[in-house]
């Protein structure tokens, strides 16, 4: 079963808060109505169902951690959605990881991503994407700071509204 996974902090974490108020600072407060984070993890495993999935990382422990971390089983992550307001910057690494085991349930092709959600209140699609990459893309101090184009690759998508499989 391929499984694609959203984990998000329970609570907001030290660098989503340092990146907001950054972007606030250096002027995009008013334009960036919030910001978020999650790491998108796509896999595959000997799942039977989605209820072997849930029960695998309930005991797993290896992409959740029940007392820190919420997740989402998704679908379609990586397409351009409706645009509802809310952009998703996707920065991506490069490496997978190796594959594990554990509760007998093997699971490889381990590819993890970190996730922004950026809100705007741009009314167009357009603007709110060309505000994305000016938000990610750090070239300047006046500029970006959620990817080193130097060191990272990123994509940016439309829309926060993804197919839930729970």
């Amino acid at each position: 079963m391929k499984v694609e996974l959203l984990v998000f902090p329970k609570i907001t974490d030290t660098t989503i808060y340092t990146a907001r108020t950054t972007l606030y600072r250096i002027g995009w407060k008013g334009k960036l109505l919030d910001l978020s984070r999650a790491t998108f993890y796509k896999f595959e495993g000997e799942f039977k169902s989605i209820k072997d999935l849930k029960n695998w990382l309930s005991l797993s422990n290896h992409f959740i951690n029940p007392n820190k971390h919420l997740y989402k089983i998704v679908s379609g992550f990586e397409k351009h959605q409706k645009y509802d307001g809310w952009t998703r910057i996707i920065i991506l690494y490069n490496e997978i990881l190796p594959s594990l085991k554990c509760a007998g349930i093997e699971v490889y092709n381990i590819m993890e991503q970190e996730v922004y959600f950026a809100k705007w209140s741009a009314i167009r699609e357009k603007d709110a994407l060309k505000s994305s990459l000016l938000i990610t893309r750090s070239e300047s101090r006046e500029s970006g700071l959620l990817a080193n184009p130097h060191l990272q690759t990123w994509q940016i998508y439309s829309g926060r509204e993804l197919c839930i499989l729970e």
